[in-house]
């Protein structure tokens, strides 16, 4: 049996002009191809990544995909492997 690795997605739905319900179970489908347990949270209002993130304190990747500010709180949690997926620029001006 495959030990599944731990993966904790986080997004701003306020963030960037991507279609979200096909993105998002995208990138768990992509995910779970390569033995990763995925859990897609939302954030509402600031402060809530950080909050999010705190629930998760041994997932072994952790995606933040929204802005500056959402990866801002996404990153104040250390020792784990972080990663950005950029969907906005200039927000989308």
């Amino acid at each position: 049996m495959i030990k599944l690795k731990k993966c904790l997605v986080v997004y701003n739905p306020n963030s960037g002009k991507y279609n979200k319900k096909e993105t998002l179970p995208n990138i768990k489908k992509i995910l779970e191809e390569y033995n990763y347990e995925v859990d897609i949270k939302e954030t509402g209002s600031k402060g809530d990544a950080t909050s999010i993130v705190a629930k998760y304190p041994s997932c072994d990747l952790l995606i933040s995909i929204g802005g500056d500010g959402t990866f801002n709180e996404v990153t104040h949690h250390r020792g784990i492997e972080i990663n950005i997926m950029p969907f906005t620029f200039r927000n989308n001006k």
